[in-house]
């Protein structure tokens, strides 16, 4: 596997190289107001502490709410790795904002013929959002559960479109 992803990356170093520029800029842009203000951005992200906290308490229906997929993950990331609620409900918004930037990515790359077209509109999609004329990806950086599901949304789609298109060629 590691070959394969080797040989894919030396096909197109160019494209890869970009990629990764744009998820390091990414990284550092969604992650920068967690370092300069080590608070919780928005009031959810307090109720999804407290979802989290209950289901280390053993309350499944936390508050008559069942937690969401992302309440689960980051309540199995805590168990299993040791790490502190507080900082994975705060730090999990940029590694879900990369997330969903890496599933656009591969979705842009089934949908455009040229290959940096995904590259281009990543780029533009960051530089509107560093600008704040978007304002899109702010919801993201908050890990509210529902905005958690888009990066599985976009491959649900890369593979929908990969299926019609092989129904198409009769494949």
């Amino acid at each position: 596997r590691v070959k394969l992803l080797w040989r894919t990356v030396q096909a197109h170093p160019l494209d890869y190289f970009f990629l990764g520029a744009i998820v390091v800029y990414a990284l550092v842009y969604f992650s920068w107001g967690v370092f300069q203000n080590t608070s919780y951005g928005f009031g959810d992200q307090y109720v999804h502490h407290s979802w989290i906290y209950g289901l280390m308490q053993g309350k499944i229906f936390f508050d008559g709410i069942y937690p969401a997929g992302m309440h689960c993950m980051l309540y199995t990331i805590r168990i299993l790795l040791g790490v502190k609620v507080y900082s994975l409900v705060l730090f999990f918004g940029c590694i879900q904002c990369v997330l969903f930037l890496l599933a656009s990515y591969c979705l842009l790359r089934e949908l455009f013929r040229w290959r940096f077209t995904p590259i281009l509109v990543l780029a533009g999609f960051i530089l509107l959002e560093a600008s704040g004329s978007l304002t899109a990806m702010s919801r993201l950086q908050y890990t509210i559960p529902m905005e958690f599901a888009f990066t599985p949304q976009m491959i649900c789609v890369l593979y929908l479109i990969r299926y019609l298109r092989c129904l198409h060629c009769g494949g």
